[in-house]
């Protein structure tokens, strides 16, 4: 009986998608916006130093 409940949870797949994004979306969204950050830093002392 337990061994059944335990075969048909581990072989459904709903939510795999929505959990890697999950895992992904915080690490890719720091990436993207700390380069965008470093940009803006750039620009603003590249146009200070002359």
């Amino acid at each position: 009986m337990t061994k059944r409940i335990i075969r048909k949870f581990l072989d459904r797949s709903d939510g795999t998608a929505a959990l890697e994004f999950a895992i992904i979306a915080p690490v890719f969204f720091l990436t993207v916006f700390s380069m965008i950050a470093y940009g803006i830093y750039l620009s603003a002392s590249h146009s200070c130093n002359r």
